[in-house]
Parts: structure tokens; C-alpha cells; sequence
């Protein structure tokens, strides 16, 4: 019988600080912007009201950016006020990480043995 496995998926651990990351330096501004800059300089957009405030908003300028998502590595179908997307160039469409930026929760429930 094997043991299921616990834990986050690299993807989703990357896309999970990416997150925080920017939601602190938002937090951290004392103010409500819709973009901070992070250490390397890039400007990423986010959220400013409610459960979104300081989290990238769902395109390739908000996790895109953040998260560093690679066209070369992930494909992401980007869905702005929703859930977005990204899997694996050349993976099993089925295997995959999701994103809502109206709240900033990040499932790996796809990216299971089953789909991938």
C-alpha cells in the first residue's frame, strides 16, 4: 500500500511566495498602490480592495511577473478577477496549479499522480 504524498509542488511552493512576497511589500508601503516593485526590480500589479489587497492580480503582469512564470517552462492561461492557470510546457494539459487572485489561494489539486 503506498503512503499518499504531503506537501506543496515546486511550482505551487514558487507561486505561494510569490504571493506573500508581494502582499508584504504592499502591506509594508502604508498605503493602497496597485503595483509594488520587488528586490530585483520588477514591477509587479496587484489587488486594492478586500481579500485582493496586495495580491497579483490573475495576468502576466500581476503572478506572471511575480511568480516569474517562464513562457519557455509554463504556459498560464491568465483569467484577471478569477482562476488562472499554469502548466507544464510539454506536461499533460491535466496537470496543473491554480490561482485566484480575488483572494490569493494557490491549489495544486491537479497536479496529482493521476494527471501528470
Amino acid at each position: 500500500m503506498r503512503k499518499s504524498a504531503k506537501g506543496f509542488t515546486l511550482v505551487e511552493l514558487i507561486v505561494v511566495i510569490a504571493v506573500e512576497v508581494a502582499r508584504a511589500k504592499f502591506y509594508a508601503t502604508g498605503t493602497s498602490p496597485a503595483t509594488v516593485t520587488a528586490v530585483d526590480g520588477t514591477v509587479i500589479s496587484v489587488g486594492t480592495a478586500g481579500a485582493a489587497s496586495g495580491v497579483p492580480i490573475g495576468d502576466a503582469t500581476g503572478i506572471g511577473r511575480a511568480a516569474n512564470i517562464i513562457a519557455t517552462t509554463y504556459t498560464g492561461a491568465y483569467t484577471a478577477g478569477g482562476v488562472s492557470t499554469f502548466t507544464l510546457v510539454g506536461g499533460p494539459a491535466g496537470c496543473n496549479v491554480t490561482y485566484n487572485d480575488t483572494n490569493g489561494v494557490v491549489s495544486a489539486a491537479n497536479a496529482i499522480a493521476a494527471n501528470c
